[in-house]
């Protein structure tokens, strides 16, 4: 929710900052087809809630449930395809990340996540299977109103015994990959998003179903700030490659809130970087200082209380060693537009 749809960006939440998500997806013809089958036509009605919260600086965790809610099969006769028992929660997702190197303009960052399945008798998990768990090192970039970002990982898949009388092999490891841009329309407050993701096997398997455990996907879609703290997603969805999760077309639509701090970070405040040497006048020294804890109230200028003892603790060092001159450096989060971020910044 922070920059694109299904593609990681660096950025973490701000210490104490919460997110929610929900998404709604109707994808057509993503159950599995089998070869020697004639085919089938599907409708799933799918639903993903998301909680995000940002621990600390560079850091945050979340939770994704993602769910069933209607299912249509219209199969020919003497056809097969999968589909689902019953409908509801298909598996909970727990996820963190943590930021390495960037600021405003992108960063590193390596994003670690588990899926526990909740699917019963599901043949690509196989019986007995325990959690799935995803590592993925995360780079973007913005250059101006476009950003842009790639993913890539590795996941790793206890897959149980095969069930009896199915002919599927549980799938195993995979490599994951992706990549997304978007491009802000200032005078809309809406940025345009595209996305490219999808996984490999990191081993052969059998050629028992059409839909192998590969799976390439592309998305394009628009998310809207109504407000700073309240966006809305709009997309489309198609498959670039057969796979057992890429529908032949998909639609979603989404809405993302976020509020806090609810908490107050305890970290550290005044990291300061000693011995670097000012560039227009190599003989005065220069300490820099990262003053991370300075918060504001949302959607406001006006400085918290709990932030002013730390520029306290920063004036009493200025003064400790006799510097004359400070200057200043802030910036606002990337929720709202470019426009409505310079009028608050001023």
């Amino acid at each position: 929710g922070l920059d694109f749809v299904t593609v990681q960006s660096s950025e973490t939440l701000l210490p104490g900052v919460v997110n929610i998500g929900a998404y709604w997806n109707e994808a057509w013809d993503a159950l599995p087809r089998f070869q020697n089958q004639p085919g089938s036509d599907d409708r799933l009605l799918g639903m993903d809630l998301n909680l995000g919260v940002g621990l600390a600086n560079r850091w945050d965790a979340g939770i994704s449930v993602p769910s069933v809610l209607d299912q249509s099969i219209t199969s020919p006769q003497g056809g097969f395809a999968g589909r689902y028992s019953s409908t509801g929660v298909t598996e909970v997702k727990l996820n963190t990340k943590y930021r390495f190197l960037g600021e405003n303009d992108g960063g590193l960052a390596a994003v670690f996540s588990t899926n526990l399945n909740l699917i019963q008798n599901n043949p690509y998990s196989g019986e007995g299977a325990g959690p799935t768990w995803n590592l993925e090192g995360v780079y973007d970039r913005t250059f101006g109103k476009v950003a842009a970002a790639v993913n890539v990982g590795y996941r790793i898949r206890k897959s149980g015994t095969p069930i009896a009388g199915v002919p599927i092999q549980p799938f195993g490891n995979q490599w994951i990959a992706s990549l997304a841009a978007n491009y802000l329309v200032e005078s809309w407050d809406t940025k345009v998003i595209g996305e490219v993701f999808g996984s490999l096997p990191a081993s052969s398997t059998n050629a028992n179903e059409d839909r192998q455990s590969k799976s390439i996907e592309a998305l394009l879609g628009l998310k809207h700030d109504f407000t700073t703290n309240v966006a809305g997603h709009f997309g489309i969805g198609r498959e670039l490659a057969s796979g057992l999760a890429s529908p032949d077309f998909r639609v979603y639509v989404g809405l993302n809130v976020q509020f806090g701090p609810i908490f107050a970070d305890s970290t550290e405040s005044v990291e300061p970087l000693d011995g670097e040497l000012s560039t227009h006048d190599p003989r005065a020294p220069r300490d820099t200082f990262a003053l991370r804890k300075i918060q504001f109230d949302f959607n406001s200028s006006a400085l918290k209380p709990e932030s002013r003892p730390i520029l306290d603790e920063l004036a009493a060092y200025l003064r400790k060693h006799g510097f004359k001159t400070l200057t200043i450096e802030g910036h606002t989060d990337s929720i709202g537009s470019d426009a409505y971020n310079l009028r608050l910044s001023n």
